[in-house]
């Protein structure tokens, strides 16, 4: 006995996440409420487990699966928490650490953790120390509420 599924080109409604013919889904956990999830990248970790410490390690196994990545590129991929990441490169990275995708990225609820922030600030001690920095001119503060996630539209002036 074989299950057929509906084809990719099944019609769709508007607003709808399938195919017309699909049942409605039941609701989740989280279907109707505002949590905001992120996650926790734990590249650097998963390699030391493994015994990789440098940056460098990484470079010649991801070139060996297709990718040339410049050294900067495979130091930010380590350092940094990606934001957008190509799904052949985790696979790549997930083959080359023999590890779950669970082990690499942890999903928590957004703004409970330090390590949920972008960029190196959240790994180099030094910069934990220093203490919170005071908002710059110009720069909304935390009790101003979220900051937009994108700029506006540009406006070009006659000139």
């Amino acid at each position: 006995m074989t299950l057929a599924s509906p084809p990719c080109h099944a019609p769709m409604h508007v607003g709808s996440a399938g195919p017309a013919s699909a049942a409605p889904r039941p609701p989740g956990p989280r279907q109707g409420t505002d949590v905001r999830l992120d996650y926790r990248w734990h590249l650097r970790k998963v390699m030391a487990v493994r015994g990789m410490y440098a940056t460098t390690d990484l470079r010649p196994l991801l070139a060996e699966r297709g990718f040339r990545l410049s050294q900067s590129q495979v130091y930010r991929l380590v350092a940094e928490r990606p934001v957008r990441l190509n799904l052949h490169v985790l696979m790549a990275l997930l083959d080359i650490l023999d590890c779950s995708m669970e082990e690499l990225i942890e999903p928590v609820t957004a703004g409970r953790s330090p390590a949920a922030e972008p960029g190196p600030a959240a790994g180099h001690a030094s910069e934990r120390e220093a203490g919170p920095v005071p908002p710059q001119a110009g720069h909304a503060s935390e009790d101003a509420g979220p900051a937009p996630q994108r700029p506006g539209q540009a406006q070009v002036l006659p000139g």
